[in-house]
């Protein structure tokens, strides 16, 4: 099984609820989706809650050194209780019209608002997508860093979903997937 294979049966398992966040791999997993291609990705786990629905969240982020413009993915289940994941889906969904993902670090007063599209992502998993701009790659901090991302929901009545993902303080291999955009950034 290819290292990207392990992590996509994980992210399945952890969208499926077979896989609770305390049994995830601590730390960030780097993966090259496809042998011999400048595309990295880099992926945590982390803890996500909608109401009162929890599960297990992935922040991915993703990297090609031949255009290094990073991009960010939230993985969540595609079925959470009182959340509707179907109108963030595609580029016109809901949430390419507002800046619905708000991004903060635990005591900081750093925010970044983002549009963010979404897709199905593999069996009962959906990932919001966004393209963080360079104030947020310069000033959110490698290691060490409790990253809070929240996104409102369609339906003002609904709560908002909520992920929380604690940055080991090695960062090594997460730096060398992304290092190229990161690079481009500053």
């Amino acid at each position: 099984m290819t290292h990207f294979a392990r992590l996509a049966a994980m992210a399945l398992m952890m969208s499926s609820g077979l896989l609770r966040a305390q049994d995830a791999p601590a730390g960030w997993i780097v993966t090259e989706p496809v042998a011999g291609s400048p595309l990295r990705q880099a992926a945590l786990t982390g803890k996500g809650k909608a109401g009162k629905a929890e599960f297990s969240a992935v922040l991915t982020l993703t990297c090609r050194a031949d255009q290094p413009v990073m991009q960010l993915a939230l993985e969540v289940p595609d079925a959470i209780p009182g959340w509707d994941v179907s109108p963030f889906e595609g580029p016109q969904g809901i949430g390419q019209r507002r800046s619905l993902l708000t991004v903060s670090m635990k005591n900081s007063r750093f925010t970044s608002r983002h549009r963010v599209s979404g897709w199905r992502s593999g069996e009962h998993a959906f990932a919001f997508g966004w393209k963080p701009d360079n104030a947020f790659l310069e000033r959110v901090p490698v290691t060490g860093t409790h990253l809070v991302i929240k996104i409102e929901a369609a339906k003002r009545r609904d709560p908002v979903l909520e992920a929380e993902f604690d940055f080991p303080e090695d960062a090594s291999a997460m730096l060398g997937a992304v290092s190229a955009c990161r690079a481009e950034a500053k």
